[in-house]
């Protein structure tokens, strides 16, 4: 634990920091850290003290009209905290003189302000996109370009990291939303978050950390604190991403003038008196003209097709050309282009009245052509899948990523908390070991407190779940190869990818591919049907030249820990669609095991899948034969 902590004001005006380590109560003082919310996205980290009554302090925090500074260090001089303090204070006098109450948050307050210049990186709809966090290059830095517009100096950026993935297209609008509301959703699409550290500097955490950097175990546990976990109930099995798949459009119109014509279709114009303007009352407020999507659709326009692409969305545009026919005369004055809208204004310079007939404006364009579905189900249904839709994610490997990392986050449903002598930064992902109520797990570090009256440091820390520490799972695999096996580990497929396997008559929702085993006859659905439907003629006869295995549970494939659970697992073999596992011998049955964390002899995996080479229809797998998670394969030998 920290025993004792400096703190140093920096007022505005004032050349050097005030050291009022001194007034700190001992047992006042807390810094609350968190990574990332629930949404993964940022907060601000806080600190909070009692100071002793001091007047002169007391004053000049009453007197300041801008943030006050303030910065924590331990009795070693490493930092703790770095922030500011708003200029607002309250104080009680009665019997006796209060304390004065301090409030800090982090950082990365300027964050909160709103965006003060409308951009789009890059301008250009056809250049490369800007990257993520590259301090070899600013200027083509997403994150670099907005943090040193809201005030954070190249000393309070991370240097020493970076995120080379482009962005297509990142627009944003003046006033609009804040830097952290942009950010935040930018980088929480592609698993980061943003956050202060202790001394002060931005840097990214990611929420989905690559590798575990400590582990918790009894040594480490602190006795003081106790070891506690909470299993929460939700019923997301997974989640599905709605992207866009885009597509440049070149000098196509974006605006057009809505001015009088006749019935013979020609524009008869509108007038203007001399010295005046267009738009009418365009001298005394701005007045906008934002760009439509009704010309984007060129097959539907062309008449190439009869329906009407309701996915089109427009998501920018550069090199925008200004076209109009007027009377001499009339000129624009002006003519400012954003990536949505133009600002355009007319003068009739003549000493009479003049007509502008015909306005427009063409760019080119950068659309969302399509919606992309992404959809990722670790446990194979879809149940109550988390939804979410992109603003900044338009490839479908990066769709991939996010719906996975989302599916796996949806199940894990453990939250702990505990309290430690050290300190572990938040963000970090660890392994948690408590043997006496059965815990061992992969969690992260989401929230941690220092406090002057607590004699430990207090830790929450959320369950990381991923592909292979899943509890039990099971697959399937093909005799030969002369159709690709499927993958059933892979986590992220493609809606119309995804296959499932009915045992009784199929009721819908159901999708092409999806597999239906009846009589010993194995079908396959041509068709994708939803809720409740079914139709015979949807299923054809799965016939197939080689060997299709599919391996059934009796019990499910997710054993929760401290449950005593059995399955048994059989395999089912089919040829041409006909179900032969009858004709087989029981030597033609060979299954493996592949476990996620390795036990020693006479548990391991080798000894196991020397036992069970041959012989065995079923295998019947319990809570105890298994360690966190393991795989099952069975193999036909002919």
């Amino acid at each position: 634990m920290i025993r004792k902590i400096f703190v140093e004001l920096a007022f505005p005006g004032d050349s050097a920091w005030t050291d009022i380590s001194a007034l700190v109560l001992d047992k006042s003082w807390t810094i609350d850290r968190q990574a990332f919310n629930d949404e993964k996205k940022s907060t601000l980290d806080k600190f909070t003290c009692s100071l002793k009554f001091d007047q002169t302090i007391l004053s000049k925090i009453r007197a300041a009209e801008e943030r006050i500074g303030i910065r924590v260090k331990d009795l070693d001089g490493n930092p703790l905290f770095f922030g500011a303090i708003e200029p607002a204070v309250s104080h009680e006098t009665s019997d006796h003189i209060g304390d004065i109450a301090i409030e800090a948050a982090d950082n990365s307050w300027r964050l909160d302000d709103k965006i003060k210049t409308t951009r789009q990186m890059p301008a250009n709809v056809t250049d490369a996109g800007f990257y993520i966090w590259n301090p070899a290059d600013q200027q083509h830095s997403i994150c670099h370009i907005l943090l040193t517009e809201a005030g954070y100096t190249e000393a309070e950026i991370d240097g020493s990291l970076s995120d080379l993935r482009q962005i297509e297209m990142v627009s944003v609008e003046a006033e609009a939303s804040t830097y952290r509301e942009v950010l935040d959703t930018l980088l929480m699409e592609h698993e980061l978050v943003l956050h202060a550290k202790p001394d002060g500097t931005l840097t990214l955490l990611s929420w989905r950390p690559a590798a575990i950097t400590a582990t918790i175990d009894k040594n480490s546990l602190s006795t003081v604190k106790p070891f506690r976990f909470e299993n929460r109930f939700d019923k997301r099995d997974g989640a599905k991403i709605t992207w866009a798949q885009p597509e440049i459009i070149p000098d196509v119109l974006v605006y057009r003038e809505n001015l009088p014509v006749d019935e013979n279709g020609v524009f008869t114009g509108e007038a203007i008196a001399a010295g005046d303007y267009f738009p009418k009352d365009s001298d005394i407020e701005d007045i906008y003209q934002s760009y439509v999507e009704n010309w984007l659709d060129r097959p539907y326009l062309a008449r190439e097709t009869r329906i009407k692409n309701k996915d089109l969305t427009l998501i920018a545009t550069s090199e925008p050309r200004l076209f109009y026919d007027a009377d001499d005369g009339i000129t624009p004055d002006i003519a400012e282009f954003e990536y949505k809208r133009a600002h355009i204004r007319f003068i009739n310079n003549a000493s009479e009245t003049k007509k502008i007939y015909n306005f427009e404006i063409k760019a080119n364009v950068l659309i969302r052509k399509k919606i992309g579905i992404t959809k990722a189900s670790p446990l194979g249904t879809e149940t109550d899948l988390l939804e979410y839709t992109s603003q900044y994610i338009f490839d479908s490997t990066a769709a991939d990523a996010l719906a996975q990392a989302l599916a796996f986050d949806a199940l894990a449903e453990e939250q702990y908390s505990f309290g430690l002598n050290e300190i572990i930064e938040i963000g970090s992902r660890v392994r948690i070991i408590e043997q006496r109520n059965g815990t061992d797990v992969e969690a992260i570090i989401q929230k941690t407190r220092l406090s002057g009256e607590s004699p430990v440091n207090e830790y929450e820390a959320v369950q990381f779940l991923y592909e292979g520490n899943l509890q039990l799972n099971h697959d399937y695999s093909l005799g030969n190869q002369i159709w690709p096996p499927y993958d059933y580990q892979q986590v992220v497929q493609r809606l119309e990818d995804v296959s499932r396997v009915f045992y009784d008559q199929p009721v819908g929702p159901y999708k092409r591919g999806d597999l239906w085993i009846s009589n010993g006859i194995l079908y396959q659905s041509k068709e994708t049907r939803g809720t409740g439907e079914f139709f015979d003629s949807d299923w054809e006869w799965c016939i197939r030249s080689n060997l299709t295995t599919i391996i059934e549970s009796t019990n499910g494939d997710v054993f929760k820990p401290g449950e005593n659970t059995t399955t048994t697992l059989i395999a089912r073999c089919f040829r041409n669609g006909i179900e032969i596992t009858d004709t087989l011998p029981d030597s033609a049955f060979r299954w493996t095991r592949v476990s996620r964390f390795p036990q020693q002899p006479p548990n391991d995996d080798e000894t196991w899948n020397y036992n069970h080479a041959s012989g065995y229809r079923t295998v019947e797998v319990t809570t105890d034969s298994i360690y966190a998670r393991a795989t099952y394969k069975v193999e036909i030998l002919e």
